[in-house]
């Protein structure tokens, strides 16, 4: 008891988390959202062994930040402002019909470095470019034609996605999951982070006019009461079978393919 006294509170919390029956040359690992490579509120709870992962528990809630409850006593002009901290990262996606900001992550070029720190922002720099492009009024189609091409056409990232955080499409309907995650698990896919990527470029490139494509976000409103679907919900749960038989440096490339938010995940 008095040994336990003497840990840090993430030391206590992660001695709660106890996987039983592990195989000689197996161990536990406990990833927690501390650092900017596991930005996600989100507890991975792994058993390794030779830092492949064998098994997965996720555990989510650790930061509710109650919008739902809060729209429901918002005026209309005001809750169009609280809803853009669902996504940080594309606070505008629910006033645009298509998702660029928070659909690129998984074009950072840190998916090439084997550790997660290790972040370039050469990416990041031209898509917040054609962000402000877009907002000015000033967006070419042709910018965003030629910056596809030279992605698609960089093998050191197709090698460093294909094969990583592979699901089956029964699997992913199952956990539910919709928008680009199911659709990258039809036939003419593998269901892998590099097949997500290839959907959501090529929703990018031929985006709906009408209306965002399902499965990205969702607000329902009925009776006075505020529901909002977000796909990072449902993809935290089938983390539990997307990250088995990957390495631990995997994790970040498989979150940014699934294009998982933190602030998604608990609303």
């Amino acid at each position: 008891m008095q040994d336990e006294l003497l840990l840090s509170p993430h030391e206590r919390e992660s001695c709660r988390f106890k996987f039983y029956g592990l195989a000689a040359g197996q161990y536990e690992h406990v990833i927690l959202p501390t650092d900017p490579g596991q930005p996600f509120p989100i507890y991975l709870r792994l058993v390794l062994e030779n830092r492949n992962i064998l098994r997965v528990e996720s555990e989510i809630g650790w930061s509710h930040q109650g919008i739902e409850k809060l729209l429901e006593y918002l005026e209309p002009e005001a809750a169009c402002v609280e809803i853009r901290r669902v996504n940080f990262l594309c606070p505008h996606h629910c006033e645009n019909a298509y998702r660029l900001a928070s659909g690129m992550p998984a074009l950072n070029p840190s998916i090439l470095a084997e550790e997660a720190k290790q972040y370039h922002l050469f990416f990041v720099r031209r898509i917040l470019g054609l962000l402000q492009e877009q907002s000015l009024l000033r967006l070419s189609y042709q910018n965003l034609n030629q910056f596809l091409k030279k992605f698609k056409s960089c093998q050191r990232v197709q090698n460093a996605l294909m094969g990583k955080g592979s699901i089956l499409k029964a699997e992913a309907l199952s956990y539910g999951l919709t928008g680009p995650s199911l659709e990258a698990c039809e036939a003419s896919h593998c269901g892998d982070a590099w097949s997500r990527v290839l959907i959501k470029l090529a929703e990018i490139e031929n985006p709906n006019p009408n209306r965002a494509p399902e499965g990205l976000f969702q607000v329902n409103i009925l009776g006075g009461r505020v529901r909002v679907r977000t796909p990072s919900f449902f993809h935290a749960a089938a983390l539990e079978t997307i990250l088995v038989g990957s390495r631990v440096n995997d994790i970040p490339i498989i979150l940014a393919s699934l294009g998982m938010v933190g602030t998604e995940m608990d609303r």
